[in-house]
């Protein structure tokens, strides 16, 4: 049977400027043997080669186990009907120094050691009834630019996010594929942008498995910028797959998600972009600031859909083949067909259209959220002038 309720903790953690900064890691006697009381499993922490991951990846267990602890002595949160979510901010797990490559970014095989390393920590029968979504890893990847003459070579910043089924041992990876004006880690945005079959491998590690259905309760991650109203790339990628369908009946919003992740540095929820059901939640964690309101939980309202996603698709289709073969950059005019111009103009004036077609999609007010005392210093992993990491707990939210 599906989980008849749930319950958010978000990382109330400042994760916008500076690299994590935490101690070496030094495991207690309990998390080297596995104690019974340790919830956690870090038998593939321990043996990460990169010294920082362990660490961040360490001290990430013991601020899980604190939310854990804190629910399993509620015994209306700790019920096996309720799924327990924990949520984390972008840009969590950094690189405490820059590579040889100028970024604050951990290699791609760290990045996928810590991936594989989150999802055994929490799969041991304490996390059964649990999603959790740890922010994002900021990772640097060799990219050679096609299509020119010239292929160059660069090391590009990239950006992954995971949600992890408890109890399971299994994940599922959503890359980021848009950077924003603050995302001032070396970041920048994959080269192109058509969403076909072989990006989508690249933004998602199991294409197939881009939802995590955890006992019939269906979820997935997106990741900051891709939220924009002008690119909606989780809208667009399951558009693309087939897993969401153009069309206004209630029997096709029916098949969309129950629950939407946003993790982000700065980023609002745009109503048309959230793929959630009516009756399904949107729900945020955002490292922009220290503060409560960074943690949201909002319920879908009303919706009407049918024409957007298929529309700034196209556009973005076609501005991507310009950009590759018509060299949009250079501004000339003649490159350009009639139907190009009129393309470009459009892109220009999504909302405009939205509203002509009648789309839309609404967010009710949010849930209420009580914010937890400040964790202890020694889990804070940055330094601040004001206020300190802390855990911010839901009421208990009915499916």
């Amino acid at each position: 049977m599906p989980y008849n309720s749930f319950v958010v903790i978000g990382y109330n953690e400042y994760t916008g400027v500076s690299p994590q900064k935490v101690a070496d890691a030094k495991f207690t006697s309990e998390e080297e043997k596995g104690d019974a009381a340790i919830g956690v499993n870090y038998t593939k922490v321990r043996a990460l080669k990169n010294d920082v991951a362990k660490a961040q990846l360490l001290n990430f267990g013991r601020v899980v186990e604190v939310a854990r602890k804190k629910i399993d002595a509620n015994s209306a949160l700790s019920a096996g009907a309720t799924l327990k979510l924990f949520v984390g901010p972008e840009f969590l797990f950094k690189a405490k120094t820059k590579s040889k490559n100028g970024l604050f970014a951990f290699s791609h095989d760290d990045r996928s050691d810590m991936i594989e390393a989150l999802a055994h920590m929490f799969s041991g029968s304490a996390y059964q009834d649990w999603v959790i979504a740890p922010g994002t890893i900021f990772w640097e990847w060799k990219l050679v630019t096609p299509p020119t003459s010239k292929s160059s070579v660069r090391y590009t910043g990239m950006n992954t996010g995971i949600l992890v089924d408890g109890g399971n041992n299994r994940y599922v990876t959503c890359t980021k594929h848009y950077a924003s004006d603050g995302d001032n880690f070396g970041m920048q945005h994959y080269p192109q942008n058509t969403l076909c079959r072989e990006e989508i491998e690249v933004l998602y590690e199991k294409p197939d498995d881009l939802i995590l259905n955890k006992d019939n309760r269906k979820m997935a991650i997106e990741i900051c910028n891709d939220h924009n109203i002008r690119y909606m790339i989780l809208k667009r990628a399951m558009l693309s797959l087939g897993i969401e369908s153009i069309g206004t009946s209630t029997a096709k919003l029916e098949k969309r998600l129950d629950l939407h992740l946003l993790v982000a540095v700065g980023k609002v929820f745009t109503p048309p972009s959230v793929i959630a059901k009516t009756g399904g939640y949107a729900i945020r964690c955002d490292g922009i600031k220290l503060d409560p309101t960074t943690i949201e939980v909002c319920k879908v309202g009303e919706q009407k859909y049918g024409w957007h996603t298929e529309f700034v698709d196209k556009i973005l289709r076609k501005t991507a083949e310009l950009e590759r073969y018509k060299k949009l950059d250079t501004g000339d005019g003649k490159l350009f067909t009639p139907e190009d111009k009129k393309l470009l103009t459009q892109i220009t004036n999504i909302e405009k259209y939205i509203e002509e077609k009648g789309e839309y999609t609404t967010l009710e007010s949010g849930t209420s959220m009580a914010e937890d005392n400040a964790l202890p210093d020694e889990l804070g992993t940055r330094k601040v002038s004001k206020g300190k990491p802390s855990l911010i707990y839901s009421e208990l939210i009915p499916f």
